[in-house]
């Protein structure tokens, strides 16, 4: 035994999911061929969620707008 009390630490990295995915369309209530913005934004994840856009069964490139620090030490991740 010791008179002195024993400490260690580990630090831990905890992947987790986004809660929660937005998708929010601009204008509100585009018209027939009318130019419309569609913009996703995940909730707190990590690592930092990865955003893909598909079309008509293909994949499409969107604007990363990037990511910023979140809660529980997560990033929110924006994709236009």
């Amino acid at each position: 035994a010791t008179s002195t009390p024993l400490e260690t630490s580990v630090r831990l990295v905890v992947h987790f999911p986004p809660s929660q995915v937005i998708i929010t369309v601009s204008p509100s209530q585009p018209k027939v061929g009318q130019q419309t913005d569609l913009t996703c934004m995940s909730s707190s994840s990590n690592p930092a969620a990865e955003i893909i856009w598909v079309r008509n069964g293909r994949r499409t490139t969107g604007i990363d707008l990037g990511t910023v620090e979140a809660e529980n030490g997560g990033k929110n991740t924006t994709n236009r």
